[in-house]
């Protein structure tokens, strides 16, 4: 189904240069460094010990295969912030970097961030501010890789890059089309299809200039605005937090955004809290309303999505019981960029922002636990963005049923193994990037490897089956 997307934020590959030279200023102790074009920024083998802010240029995210093959992932642009992920978070990197065009970069140790951010409230706002603009430049383009058609994908890109002339609008790529066409996860051969659907438009394409006489039809194509309804606030049904509630109090100290702070540093955090007690399909928060708490899960399940004016809906996440929420838009006080509704009885933690701002202030070490969490979301959506573009939508699906058995703590046997999806296939389907016909399909040619799928039951003869490279073929998803 193709559909049309409401104006979002700018993905980094958009990041304006003013917004680059400001976060400059802010991280001025690090190193200066320059790379050439093709030079690997570093390597995802690599150990990393500090993060790098581009100034100016461009680099790519890249996947390495067992070849040796590079497969770019994304394309970061002046304002990008990138090792973060590793420097802040946990596990190996899942990426490398790599220079696409003459990058100049500031570089910055994880001690000398952690030495400046003392008591500097100023330098904590910056870091936390370029790290949810990340966050909300991978949720979009999330959202574009699976709900957009190649046409619309690149529409929308020289919509976001176009610049006033006298006769209209111009657009001079920043890199090369096979750059643009990997960021875009499109082959060279479909964007210069693209761009000739386009020049029927009234685009006209000569080398890396572009000149677009009429805006509206590319206006249309790329980001024209949903017919919605206007925003309703939800009534919402609070009940009061106690610290003393230990089950709940333990599963919040667990959870990413908590652990690493002092229990004293927690428990004045949470004073305005309360939980928020959701009968089924509640909205809990829609797009587009003010973002002025984030959430936990207490108990249950939710889907975090945007919806289609077509009529269908791209879901972004399925949240469960330990994952914290919607933090990157309330502390950038940016509107809720997706809707968030249950999908049985749930129970959340509602964490008003104004205390997390007024925390970072008197607080020492909020703000880098604030980070730290961040970056932990940082990474989850990453990986769905390497996931799209590097895997077939059969390995998706093996990966998927293999996270259910991690989490069921039945991994490490062989099988037979059996498990519960956890949600409709609708919505897996729609979480792994798929159709629900494409994941029928899917399903079916995985009995031949011994999966058997009744409803949302799964059963497994065999887990080794599932990560082995060589799946039964399946039709694309889209």
């Amino acid at each position: 189904m193709r559909c049309k997307l409401a104006p979002v934020n700018l993905s980094a590959i958009d990041v304006s240069c003013c917004f680059a030279r400001s976060m400059a200023k802010s991280f001025a102790f690090g190193r200066a460094a320059s790379f050439a074009p093709g030079a690997v920024m570093f390597d995802p083998a690599a150990e990393v010990g500090g993060f790098t802010l581009i100034e100016d240029g461009y680099a790519r995210l890249f996947s390495r295969d067992p070849d040796g093959r590079l497969t770019t992932i994304y394309v970061a642009g002046p304002g990008a912030v990138i090792g973060d992920d590793v420097s802040f978070g946990e596990g190996p990197a899942l990426h490398g970097v790599q220079a696409i065009t003459r990058v100049t970069a500031r570089q910055i140790s994880q001690e000398a961030f952690v030495a400046q951010s003392a008591g500097n409230f100023d330098l904590l706002v910056a870091m936390i501010t370029v790290v949810s603009s990340c966050l909300h430049s991978y949720v979009s383009h999330l959202d574009e890789m699976k709900l957009m058609s190649a046409t619309q994908r690149l529409a929308r890109f020289l919509y976001r890059i176009m610049e006033p002339r006298e006769n209209g609008y111009a657009v001079r790529l920043p890199i090369l089309k096979e750059d643009i066409a990997a960021h875009l996860g499109m082959t060279p051969q479909s964007l210069s299809r693209c761009l000739r659907a386009l020049q029927e438009k009234g685009i006209d394409v000569e080398g890396d200039e572009i000149t677009i006489t009429d805006i509206e039809p590319l206006r249309a194509a790329a980001v024209e605005d949903e017919d919605g309804e206007d925003d309703v606030s939800v009534e919402q049904r609070l009940t009061g937090w106690a610290s003393g509630q230990e089950a709940d109090a333990e599963l919040v100290r667990r959870t990413p955004f908590f652990h690493c702070m002092a229990a004293e540093l927690a428990d004045r955090l949470l004073e305005d809290a309360r939980v928020v007690d959701c009968p089924e399909d509640y909205l809990l928060f829609g797009r587009g309303e003010p973002a002025r708490a984030f959430f936990v899960v207490l108990n249950g399940v939710a889907r975090l999505y945007t919806n289609c004016p077509a009529g269908g809906e791209n879901l972004l996440h399925v949240v469960r019981a330990g994952d914290v929420f919607a933090q990157a838009p309330a502390l950038r006080g940016v509107p809720y960029p997706v809707s968030c509704e249950t999908l049985g009885h749930c129970r959340f933690l509602r964490i008003p922002v104004a205390k997390v701002i007024s925390g970072l202030r008197e607080m020492p070490g909020l703000g880098l636990a604030v980070i730290g969490s961040l970056e932990h979301y940082k990474r989850r959506l990453l990986q769905a963005i390497v996931e799209i573009k590097t895997q077939t939508p059969a390995e998706r699906v093996c990966a998927y049923l293999l996270g259910l058995a991690r989490a069921a703590a039945a991994e490490g046997g062989r099988g037979p193994v059996r498990l519960t999806l956890g949600v409709p296939r609708t919505l897996m389907a729609a979480q792994i990037g798929v159709t629900r016909e494409s994941l029928s399909r899917i399903f079916a040619k995985l009995r031949e490897v011994g999966v058997r799928v009744d409803g949302v039951t799964v059963e497994i003869d065999d887990l080794s089956r599932l990560r082995q490279p060589h799946l039964p073929p399946c039709q694309p998803a889209l």
